[in-house]
């Protein structure tokens, strides 16, 4: 998907959050999709088959550098990071959108936005 529409979909799908907060998320303990719950240490795998794929996949990296080698002569900086996921699934506009946060295979948080809009 080109950079212009991921930017596009992703400001749609920004939560509206109320009045005070303007984007944030309210950190919530499971996701109901259908008749599946989605909970927090769930993996990859266990989501995508009970709520089928995200309208928006965004890879988080993050990492700090770490020494390699002898410190003193022809020491080498490694970059060591680790890519982390964030999937946002709109439920549609009787429900609110959720943004799961995976780091490595498992979900470690789920956040809760305004109300979805219409697939």
């Amino acid at each position: 998907m080109p950079k212009t529409s991921r930017l596009i979909l992703m400001l749609l799908l920004l939560p509206a959050g109320s009045a005070g907060d303007g984007l944030a998320l309210e950190a919530v303990e499971s996701l109901r999709c259908g008749s599946n719950l989605v909970q927090i240490g769930d993996t990859k795998v266990e989501v995508l088959s009970r709520c089928g794929e995200p309208a928006l996949r965004e890879k988080i990296r993050r990492g700090a550098s770490a020494r390699k080698g002898k410190a003193k002569s022809g020491s080498t900086a490694e970059e060591r990071y680790r890519e982390d996921e964030q999937w946002t699934y709109n439920l549609g506009p009787r429900d609110f959108h959720y943004t799961l946060t995976f780091e490595g295979m498992e979900l470690k948080a789920i956040g809760r936005g305004g109300r979805g809009t219409r697939r």
